[in-house]
C-alpha cells in the first residue's frame, strides 16, 4: 500500500476535488446516472487517495466516506464493486474506518466477492487486496469470516488467487495465530507447501518459461518459515499437533508411495511421474528450510522414537533412484555443498563441484575478477568467528549420531553408478567437515568405516560388490589428495596476481604438472629435441592444434634458454609464434572458453620469457617489438569503426581481451614496465580511462584486473582514475579490486591501498562507500592497516551503523583508544549501545544469519524478494563472520575493559541473565538475547572471562542453551558460547560445562588438535579411533602452552614453538594428530613421550565445578539464526500483544532493563553494584598464552540430543478445538436483528414480528413433529410483509431447512444430495433467493464452518436475485461540508 508522510499538505483543490467524487459516488443510480460514469469517478477517486491516502484520511470524515462508497459496493455491477473496493482500501489508513466496515457489515460483500468465479478476476483481486489491508491493520481484531475464505481459496488449487490467499494465511498466522488456528489457516498452509505445484499460476510461469518450476518453489520457503515461528515459543507451539503438521512437508521425501490427495493421479504414467517429482521438489525446499533454522533443526533432531532426522537418513538406502538423489541434493545443501551433476565419472563430477569451476557472474560484463576473488581467496578475518562453522559442528553431529556415514556407505555401494558416485562424494565431504569442525574428543571415530572395510576386505564375498568397495576407497582417496590444496583460480588474471604474490605457492603447485622429460642443464642436442617434440617447426601457425602446447611452455620454462638464443638458433620456431599472436590472426578471433585457455596460458609465459633477464639498457628482441607495435596500434584505433579491432563483441566473447593480461605482465618486470612507457603504452591507458570511452566499461576492467599495482607510478595513477571515474559502476568495480589486492597480500597494502579507500568513503554513491567500507572492515584485521587507518582518521560517523562498526575497531589498540577518548566518543557510545545498540545487534545477527540461510534478500525500501541469479552465492555462503560488537571491542584493552565495568553494564546484564524469567514477549526476548551477545563478547578476553566465571552467569548460559523453552534463545545461547571457546582458557571454562571445544585455527588443514582427559561434568571422552595417528602425553598447562604456541607454516602443516618440549613429570593430557584414514604417509601410528616443565595446579585446581550453579547435564550449541525472520512481513513486531501473558511480577526485571539507564543510582532507579576488581579475582582462571583468537570458535556437547530435547508435555490436539464460539455460543438458524445487514440498517416492526415468530415456533417443535408441515399448506404466493405470525412461522420452518442443508455441504459425503434438496427448497419457495435476512444468517454460517470453495460459489450463486442495494438506497447522502473535517473546506 503506497503512503505519503503524514505531514504531506494536501492541494484544497485537491481536497474539495475528492469531496465532490464521494458525493457523485454515493448518489443513486436514478441520480447520477449511467454505472459507466461512476466507475470513472471510483478510479479518479482512487488514483488521488494513493497520492495522498495518508494526509487526505486526517481531512476526510471517514464514517461520510464509507457512506459514499456503500452504494458501489452493493452495486450489481462488478466493476464499480472492484473500484469501490480499490478506493476503499487506500481509505482504509485509521482504525476507526475498519471498525466501521466492520459495524456496517460490509465484510459481507467483500467475502461474496471472493467467492465469485473465477472470470470475475479483477473484482476477486481488488477485495483480497482489501482483506490483507483490513487484516494488517487490525490483526486481532480481524473477522472469522475473512479468515475462512481466505482459507477456501487457498485450498483451491486451480484458483489464480491461490499463491495471495497462502501469502495472506502466513501473515495471518505471524500476526495472529489464534485466530489463524480457528480459521484452519494452519492445516491450509502445511497441506499448501506441498500442493503449491499445482495452481494455476505456477502452470502460467512454466508455459511462459517453458521449463519446470525450480526447486525453491515461490512459496514453499516462506509458508515453512510460518508454521517453524509457531515452534519457537511454548505459547505458539501449541498450534501444532507433533508428528502431524511438519511431517506433512516431508512426506514425499520419507514415503515412498505418497500420494498427496484422492485426485493426485494413479499408476506409473507420465502423469503421475510429474506429480511425484513436483511434490519431491516442494518437500526438498520445506526439509532444507526446517535444517536451517533452528526451530526447524530441534523439531527434526528431537530424541525420541518417531525422529524425522532418522526416518531422513533411513530412507537413503531405499533403491529408488529419485528419493535417493533428492534426499542427497538436500544433505549437500545442509552443509552449503555444491552439488555436483549428475554422472557416473567420479572425476568429472567432483570438478563440477570444485571452488573453481566457472561461475555466470564471472563473466566480464559482470562480476569478472572481483567476484571469483571473493569466491575463492580467504577472507582476512584473525579472531572472527565463523558462526556457520558453529551451525555445521552440530548439524554434522546430529547425522552422525544417526549414522549417517554408515548410510552413505551403503548407497556408495549400490549398482548405480550416478547414485554411488554422489554418496561418495558427500561421505568424503563429510569427512572432511568433520575434521575441521569437530572437536577431536567428538570426531576421533568418526573416520572409521567399518562396513567399508569389510566389504573390500571379504574375499569370499561378492566380486563384484567388493571391488565397488575398492573402488570407493580409491575415490575417497582421490578427494582427500584435492582437498590437501587450496583451489587453482579459474582466470589468468587472478592466477598472474597470485603468482606474482604468492610465488612459492603457485609455482609448487604448478610444478607438479611439469613434464618430467625437461633436462635441467641442456644441451644444443636436448634443446633441439626439445623444439621438436612441440611441433611449431613441422606446422605452420594454421595447424596450431597439432602444436604440443605443453611442451611450448616447458621450453619458455627451461633454464639457460633465452629469447635471444632462440632468435638465433631457431628463427622459425619464434616466428611461428609471434604469428600466432599477432592481433587479428589466429589466436585473436578464437573464442574463449576453458578449453582455448592453454593459448592465453603459453602467452602469458611467451611474453614473460622475452624479458626475462633483460637490463635496463638492452634493447627488446624482435619478436616482442613486433608484438607490442601491432598491439599499440589496434588499440590507437578504438573508437575507429573501420579499423575498429578491440570491439566489445570481441572483448567478451574471444581470447583478444587477453593482450591486456600480456601487457599486465610486462608490467610486472622493471624492464616490462620501461617497455610499455616507451611505446606509450600508458598514455593510451589513461585515454581509456577518460569519460570519452565510459561506454568501454570492457577495457577498463580488463586493465585494473591486469596491471601490477605493487610499484609506485602510472599503474596507480590509472587506478585512482577508475576509482574517480565518472561510471558508478566503473568505482564499484575498482573499489572491489582493492579487496582483491588485500587478499592476494600486495606489498604494503596498509601505506598507500588505505589511503585510496578512505577517499571512496565520500563518493556520492552509496554502494561505492558502503563497499568501500566493508573493504576497510577486512582490512582492519590486520594490525597494520587499522594503525594506519587510525592515524588518517576518516570520517566514518556519517555512514551509519557501518561506519560506526568500524570505528569501534579503533578501540583495540592504544592509539585508536586514546583518540576516541580524547573526542569523548567512548562515553557517548556506551551510553547507546545499553539504550539501544545492543538491541539492534540482535537484529543485525538475525538479518546476516537469514540472509546466508533463506533465498530472501531485503531492498533499501524495506521489501524482501527472491535473490536473482548473480547474488544467489549469497545464500550458499559458507562464510558468516560475528558482526563487530563495542563491548567486545572494548574489552580487548584493559583500560578499555575497566571503563567498561566502571558503567555498571556489565553487572547489569549478569542480573538480567541470572534471574530474568522466561521471555514471554519480543521484546523480553529481544533484552535477553542482547544481554547474552554483550556477555560473550566480553567472555572472549582474559579479565572478561574472570567476570562471566565469578559470578556464575557463565553456567547460566550453558543452562539456557540446554533447557530453555524459547528455541532461538537456545540459539543465541549456543553461538554466542562459540564466542568463549576462541581461547585456550575459554575452552577450559567450558570444559568445566561439559562442552567440547575445538582447538585449532581456522586456517590448520591438517590440525593438531588437544584431548583432554576428563575433568567436566560429562565424563571422559573417548581417546581411540582411527583418526588418532600421534599421542603426546604433556600435563595440563603445558599442553595448552603447545597449543598456543603453534603457528602454521607456509606449506600449511602445523608447527610448534621449540620452547613447549621442555621436561615435565607428571602427564594429564595428550594430543593428538588428525590424520584422514587415506593419508599414506601419517597411516602407521607413532608414539612420543614428551616432558615439559612443570605447572603449578592450585590456580587451576581453585576453578572448580562446586564454584559453578544453576547447570544440570551437558551444554548445548546452536546452529542457526536466533528468529526466523519471515522476510516479506513488516508488521513483525505487532504480534508482541498476542503474546503478553506473562505476569506483572514476571516483567518486573524486564521493564526496569527497558526503561532505566545504567548510570541512575538508587531513588526508583536501578542501583549498581560496586564493580569489583576485573583483574585477580579469586578462583579465576590462569593467563595463558594467545588467549583471544586463537582457536576456530566452535563449542559441542558429547551429547547433542541435550540441544534438542525439550522438557514440556506436547500438545497433540488442535488448540481450534478448545477455542469457545467465535461467533456465540453456539450457531443456531435464528434471526438476530444485530447481525442481519438489512436490519442493521434498516430496523423495522417486521424484523421486530420474525424474531417474536422464532420464538413462538421453538415452543411448537417441542409439542411434537407435526407442527414441521405447518408451513406446507402455505401459499407461497404472499408476500413477505403479511403480519399473520403463523405464516411467519412457515417461512421460518423453510429457512431452517434451508440453512441445515447448507450446513451440510460442509462435509463432503452426501453433497450432491444436498446440492438437490437445496435447489428443490429454492425453486418451491421463491422468496428464498431474495430474502436478505436469510443471506445474512447463511454468511454467519459460512463464517462458522469451513466450506470448499465450489461450495461456497454454489451458495453465493443461490442469493443472485437478491436485491442487494435495496439496503442502502434510503440511506442519506452527506454533503461536502460532512465530508470534510471543520476548516478544512474553506
Amino acid at each position: 500500500m503506497s503512503t505519503k508522510d503524514p505531514g504531506h499538505s494536501v492541494d484544497p483543490g485537491v481536497l474539495r476535488r475528492v469531496g465532490q467524487l464521494l458525493r457523485e459516488i454515493g448518489a443513486t443510480e436514478g441520480q447520477s446516472g449511467k454505472a459507466v460514469q461512476k466507475v470513472r469517478y471510483l478510479n479518479e477517486l482512487a488514483k488521488s487517495l494513493k497520492d495522498n491516502n495518508i494526509a487526505l484520511a486526517r481531512l476526510l470524515n471517514p464514517l461520510a466516506a464509507l457512506k459514499c462508497l456503500c452504494i458501489p459496493i452493493v452495486s450489481a455491477n462488478g466493476a464499480a464493486r472492484a473500484a469501490a473496493f480499490r478506493a476503499l482500501r487506500y481509505l482504509m489508513v485509521t482504525q476507526e474506518l475498519h471498525d466501521a466496515v466492520l459495524d456496517m457489515k460490509l465484510d459481507l460483500f467483500i467475502v461474496r466477492s471472493l467467492d465469485q468465479d473465477v472470470s470475475k478476476e479483477t473484482e476477486r483481486l481488488q477485495a483480497i487486496k482489501l482483506v490483507r489491508t483490513m487484516m494488517l491493520l487490525q490483526p486481532l481484531n480481524c473477522p472469522l469470516s475473512f479468515g475462512r475464505v481466505i482459507v477456501s481459496v487457498a485450498a483451491g488449487n486451480q484458483d489464480s488467487l491461490c499463491q495471495s490467499a497462502l501469502s495472506i494465511l502466513c501473515e495471518l498466522t505471524v500476526l495472529n495465530p489464534r485466530m489463524a488456528s480457528m480459521c484452519g489457516g494452519i492445516r491450509a498452509i502445511h497441506m499448501g507447501i506441498v500442493a503449491n505445484h499445482n495452481n494455476v499460476m505456477l502452470q502460467r510461469l512454466q508455459k511462459t518459461y517453458g521449463t519446470a518450476i525450480p526447486m525453491a518453489a515461490p512459496l514453499n520457503e516462506f509458508m515453512t518459515l510460518t508454521l517453524l515461528r509457531l515452534y519457537n515459543t511454548p505459547e505458539t507451539r501449541r498450534y501444532l499437533r507433533q508428528d502431524i503438521e511438519i511431517e506433512t512437508m516431508m512426506a514425499p521425501l520419507l514415503d515412498v508411495h505418497y500420494k498427496h490427495s484422492a485426485e493426485s493421479a494413479d499408476g506409473t504414467g507420465q502423469q503421475a511421474k510429474n506429480e511425484k517429482i513436483a511434490h519431491i521438489n516442494a518437500s526438498q525446499m520445506s526439509v532444507l528450510t526446517m535444517f536451517r533454522t533452528w526451530q526447524g533443526l530441534m523439531y527434526v533432531c528431537r530424541p525420541s522414537e518417531k525422529s524425522a532426522l532418522q526416518a531422513f537418513i533411513d530412507v537413503l538406502p531405499y533403491p529408488e533412484e529419485g528419493l535417493q538423489m533428492a534426499v542427497l541434493n538436500v544433505i549437500f545443501s545442509i552443509f552449503h555443498l555444491k552439488v555436483p551433476v549428475e554422472t557416473d565419472d567420479f572425476v568429472e563430477a567432483l570438478a563440477t563441484c570444485s571452488p573453481s569451476e566457472f561461475q555466470e557472474e564471472w563473466q566480464l560484463d559482470q562480476g569478472w575478477m572481483v567476484e571469483e576473488a571473493r569466491a575463492l581467496l580467504p577472507r582476512r578475518s584473525n579472531g572472527r568467528v565463523n558462526m556457520m562453522d558453529q551451525y555445521h559442528a552440530v548439524v554434522l553431529q546430529a547425522f552422525l549420531s544417526r549414522g549417517i556415514l554408515e548410510r552413505l556407505v551403503e548407497v556408495a555401494l549400490s549398482q548405480v553408478a550416478t547414485v554411488s558416485t554422489m554418496a561418495t562424494i558427500l561421505l568424503g565431504e563429510l569427512l572432511h567437515l568433520a575434521n575441521a569442525v569437530l572437536p577431536i574428543e567428538i570426531a576421533c571415530t568418526t573416520h572409521s568405516l567399518p562396513t567399508l572395510v569389510v566389504v573390500a576386505t571379504d574375499f569370499r564375498g561378492d566380486v563384484e560388490r567388493r571391488n565397488r568397495a575398492n573402488s570407493v576407497i580409491n575415490n575417497l582417496d582421490y578427494l582427500h589428495q584435492r582437498k590437501k590444496d587450496p583451489p587453482l583460480p579459474n582466470s589468468l588474471y587472478l592466477e598472474m596476481m597470485l603468482q606474482q604474490f604468492q610465488q612459492g605457492d603457485i609455482e609448487k603447485r604448478k610444478a607438479n604438472h611439469a613434464p618430467d622429460w625437461v633436462p635441467q642443464d641442456l644441451d644444443e642436442v636436448q634443446l633441439l629435441k626439445s623444439i621438436q617434440k612441440t611441433n611449431v617447426i613441422e606446422k605452420d601457425w594454421e595447424l596450431r592444434g597439432q602444436w604440443d602446447w605443453p611442451s611450448i611452455d616447458a621450453v619458455f620454462r627451461m633454464p639457460n634458454v633465452t629469447i635471444k638464443r632462440l632468435e638465433e638458433q631457431y628463427p622459425k620456431f619464434i616466428k611461428r609464434l609471434v604469428n600466432f599472436y599477432m592481433p587479428r590472426k589466429s589466436f585473436s578471433t578464437m573464442k574463449a572458453s576453458q578449453e582455448n585457455r592453454k593459448y592465453s596460458a603459453v602467452g602469458l609465459q611467451f611474453f614473460a620469457f622475452m624479458v626475462a633477464g633483460l637490463g635496463p639498457n638492452d634493447d627488446p628482441p624482435r619478436c616482442l617489438y613486433d608484438l607490442l607495435s601491432d598491439i599499440a596500434l589496434h588499440l590507437d584505433c578504438i573508437g575507429q569503426t573501420t579499423r575498429a579491432f578491440f570491439t566489445p563483441l570481441a572483448m567478451n566473447e574471444t581470447l583478444a581481451r587477453d593482450y591486456f593480461l600480456f601487457l599486465g605482465k610486462l608490467s610486472t618486470t622493471a624492464y616490462g614496465f620501461q617497455l610499455l612507457e616507451r611505446y606509450n603504452f600508458f598514455r593510451i591507458f589513461l585515454e581509456l580511462c577518460d569519460s570519452d570511452h565510459q561506454d568501454r566499461e570492457d577495457f577498463q576492467r580488463l586493465l585494473i584486473s591486469s596491471l601490477d599495482f605493487s610499484r609506485d607510478g602510472h599503474s596507480r595513477i590509472i587506478l585512482t582514475k577508475l576509482l574517480t571515474n565518472t561510471s558508478e559502476t566503473m568505482r564499484l568495480y575498482a573499489t572491489g579490486h582493492l579487496r582483491v589486492l588485500l587478499r592476494a597480500k600486495v606489498p604494503f597494502f596498509h601505506i598507500w591501498c588505505m589511503e585510496m579507500l578512505v577517499a571512496q568513503l565520500c563518493d556520492p554513491s552509496t554502494d561505492v562507500s558502503n563497499e568501500a567500507l566493508d573493504v576497510l572492515d577486512e582490512a582492519c584485521e590486520d594490525e597494520a592497516c587499522l594503525h594506519s587507518l587510525v592515524t588518517l582518521q576518516p570520517s566514518l560517523l556519517h555512514l551509519g551503523q557501518p561506519g560506526r562498526a568500524l570505528l569501534t575497531r579503533f578501540v583495540t589498540i592504544n592509539s585508536g583508544l586514546k583518540l576516541l577518548k580524547s573526542l569523548h566518543f567512548i562515553d557517548e557510545e556506551l551510553e547507546r549501545w545499553f539504550n539501544e545498540e545492543n538491541k539492534a545487534y540482535v537484529g543485525i545477527v538475525d538479518y546476516r544469519m537469514a540472509q546466508s540461510m533463506t533465498s530472501f534478500k531485503i531492498h533499501p525500501e524495506g521489501q524482501y524478494t527472491r535473490r536473482s541469479a548473480t547474488d544467489r552465492h549469497l545464500a550458499g555462503s559458507r562464510e558468516l563472520l560475528v558482526p563487530i560488537h563495542f563491548y567486545g571491542q572494548l574489552a580487548q584493552q584493559r583500560e578499555g575493559f575497566e571503563m567498561l565495568m566502571k558503567a555498571g553494564h556489565i553487572d547489569f546484564y549478569i542480573e538480567l541473565v541470572k534471574f530474568a524469567p522466561t521471555p514471554s514477549t519480543n521484546d523480553q526476548l529481544l533484552q535477553v538475547k542482547a544481554a547474552v551477545w554483550a556477555l560473550c563478547h566480553i567472555g572472549v578476553t582474559l579479565w572478561g572471562l574472570n567476570v562471566l566465571t565469578d559470578s556464575g552467569v557463565l553456567g547460566r548460559l550453558v543452562e539456557m542453551s540446554e533447557t530453555s523453552l524459547v528455541c532461538t534463545l537456545r540459539g543465541t545461547c549456543v553461538l554466542a558460547l562459540s564466542l568463549i571457546a576462541q581461547s585456550s582458557s575459554g575452552c577450559d571454562a567450558l570444559e568445566m560445562y561439559g562442552l567440547r571445544s575445538v582447538r585449532h585455527s581456522s586456517d590448520a588443514l591438517w590440525p593438531v588438535t588437544v584431548q583432554h582427559t576428563s575433568t567436566g561434568r560429562a565424563g571422559g571422552a573417548g581417546t581411540g579411533g582411527a583418526g588418532a595417528g600421534v599421542h603426546l602425553a604433556v600435563s595440563r598447562s603445558a599442553s595448552d602452552h603447545i597449543a598456543d604456541g603453534c603457528s602454521t607454516s607456509e606449506s600449511g602443516e602445523e608447527t610448534s614453538d621449540p620452547s613447549s618440549s621442555m621436561m615435565l613429570s607428571t602427564p594429564t593430557r595428550q594430543i593428538k594428530r588428525s590424520v584422514s584414514s587415506t593419508d599414506s604417509r601419517t597411516s602407521a601410528g607413532l608414539s612420543i613421550a614428551l616432558s615439559g616443565v612443570s605447572i603449578n595446579m592450585e590456580e587451576v585446581d581453585a576453578f572448580s565445578p562446586d564454584d559453578i550453579t544453576g547447570v544440570d547435564g551437558v551444554g548445548g550449541v546452536s546452529p542457526v539464526a536466533p528468529t526466523s525472520r519471515l522476510q516479506s512481513l513488516r508488521s513483525f513486531n505487532s504480534t508482541t500483544s498476542a503474546l503478553n501473558t506473562s505476569t506483572q511480577s514476571d516483567n518486573l526485571l524486564f521493564a526496569r532493563a527497558r526503561t532505566q539507564p545504567p548510570s541512575m543510582a538508587s531513588g526508583g532507579k536501578i542501583a549498581r553494584r560496586k564493580p569489583s576488581n576485573p583483574v585477580a579475582r579469586k578462583g579465576s582462571i590462569p593467563h595463558l598464552a594467545s588467549s583471544t583468537g586463537a582457536f576456530l570458535g566452535v563449542c559441542l556437547p558429547t551429547d547433542i540430543n541435550r540441544l534438542f530435547q525439550l522438557d514440556e508435555e506436547p500438545f497433540t490436539g488442535s488448540l481450534a478445538d478448545t477455542f469457545e464460539d467465535p461467533v456465540g455460543l453456539r450457531f443456531d438458524s435464528f434471526h438476530h436483528v444485530k447481525d442481519c445487514v438489512l436490519c442493521v440498517h434498516q430496523p423495522s416492526q417486521e424484523a421486530e414480528a420474525f424474531h417474536a415468530a422464532q420464538l413462538n415456533l421453538e415452543e411448537t417443535m417441542e409439542r411434537g413433529p407435526q407442527a414441521r408441515s405447518s408451513y406446507k399448506s402455505k401459499d407461497n404466493s404472499k408476500e413477505v410483509g403479511d403480519t399473520d405470525v403463523m405464516e411467519f412461522e412457515g417461512r421460518l420452518q423453510v429457512r431452517r431447512d434451508f440453512i441445515s442443508c447448507i450446513s451440510k455441504l460442509s462435509g463432503a459425503v452426501g453433497s450432491r444430495n444436498n446440492q438437490s434438496q437445496i435447489m428443490s427448497i429454492k425453486d418451491n419457495y421463491k422468496f428464498i433467493s431474495k430474502d436478505l435476512c436469510l443471506y445474512s444468517q447463511v454468511a454467519g454460517l459460512l463464517e462458522y464452518y469451513h466450506f470448499r470453495i465450489h461450495v461456497r460459489r454454489f451458495v453465493q450463486h443461490l442469493f443472485d436475485e437478491a436485491d442487494f442495494s435495496s439496503i442502502f438506497r434510503n440511506l442519506s447522502r452527506p454533503g461536502l461540508s460532512e465530508l470534510i473535517m471543520a476548516g478544512q473546506s474553506e
